[in-house]
């Protein structure tokens, strides 16, 4: 995701993660935007059951997970079911997060975030009171695989760490680049959350979520530069997941056609409208100025790093919102075609 990795940041969307125990069968029942499935792989009993392995459950696509209760437990005062609070490792870097109360349907959440596993802990251990409204808390713990492997290269933590019901890894890039990682790591979780669909918990990017708001004024026509703008940063050439975007800019420049090279990668000085991509160090004003300068431009290459099945990141909804015709793989040869402008 490079909208955000231009300036090393993540945009982490957040997966509303509840699980309810039913603790004779060890089952885990979710309903994802009426979806409904189940996992029997968990131990989740309240002594907690850490690094019990991966789990297998039905493919599932949204971000709201909700739990459908197993248990069939009456519906409290307050309209709550169960009580789950999150604790959540991630450095700032790689992405963003909530803290505190979060919206969860018919379950009360709360969200504990902090880049210091110590904090977290410390958190865990005061948990007071240990019910809410009388329902006892099912605790989860949620690391950022790569914000854990950065900061111990270690691909599992110690079971010591945070000793929750419930453990997992979340991460929102690629199998493709980063499975020699996931491989190691994921096994020691009961459960892992990727854009990938056969992900335990199937996440998506916060820029799949779009309103009339987020679009930015069309500029007229006649005044757009007729050629295409391309912003890559990670410059991964020869990598097998680099899925060979950068050759394809170069196939379509051989051919003759402008491509106006923003980000790192396959970087052009700007033409004779002097449209360059500018940066601050403020990450979410440098997306908003990604989409300003693309919107100069008639076309987008919006080509992403990884070709996998649910991989899709912030680059397409850019160029939508910035009101371009935006070409993304695996439709190559149709990019080559409807550049003939």
């Amino acid at each position: 995701m490079e909208g955000f990795r231009t300036t090393g940041f993540f945009i982490f969307v957040l997966i509303i993660l509840v699980w309810a125990c039913d603790e004779v069968h060890g089952t885990i029942k979710y309903e994802v935007e009426g979806i409904t499935g189940s996992t029997s792989k968990f131990n989740s009993s309240s002594s907690g059951n850490n690094n019990a392995g991966p789990v297998s459950s039905d493919s599932t696509s949204g971000v709201s997970v909700v739990v459908a209760s197993s248990s069939g437990s009456s519906v409290t005062s307050a309209g709550f079911k169960h009580a789950v609070k999150v604790f959540h490792f991630l450095l700032g870097h790689w992405g963003e997060s909530k803290h505190g109360p979060v919206p969860c349907g018919d379950i009360y959440c709360e969200w504990v975030l902090s880049d210091h596993i110590k904090h977290l802990k410390d958190n865990l251990a005061y948990l007071t009171p240990a019910t809410h409204e009388g329902m006892p808390w099912v605790t989860l713990s949620m690391y950022n695989i790569h914000s854990w492997w950065e900061k111990t290269r270690d691909p599992k933590p110690a079971i010591c760490e945070l000793h929750t019901n419930l453990t997992m890894a979340e991460t929102e890039e690629s199998f493709v680049r980063y499975g020699y990682l996931f491989d190691a790591a994921f096994k020691n979780f009961d459960g892992y959350s990727s854009t990938h669909p056969h992900s335990n918990l199937q996440r998506i990017y916060i820029e799949t979520f779009l309103n009339e708001s987020h679009f930015l004024p069309l500029r007229n026509f006649t005044s757009l530069i007729k050629a295409g703008s391309y912003v890559a940063s990670d410059c991964h050439r020869r990598d097998s997941a680099n899925a060979n975007r950068d050759h394809v800019v170069q196939m379509i420049r051989n051919e003759g056609f402008r491509i106006d090279g923003l980000g790192r990668c396959m970087h052009t000085e700007p033409g004779p409208e002097g449209v360059s991509l500018p940066k601050t160090r403020d990450t979410r004003y440098n997306l908003y100025l990604k989409r300003s300068t693309i919107g100069h431009f008639m076309f987008n290459l919006a080509f992403e790093n990884s070709l996998e099945s649910g991989y899709v990141t912030e680059k397409p909804f850019d160029a939508i919102l910035a009101g371009k015709i935006h070409c993304a793989f695996p439709n190559t040869f149709l990019i080559v075609r409807a550049l003939h402008f």
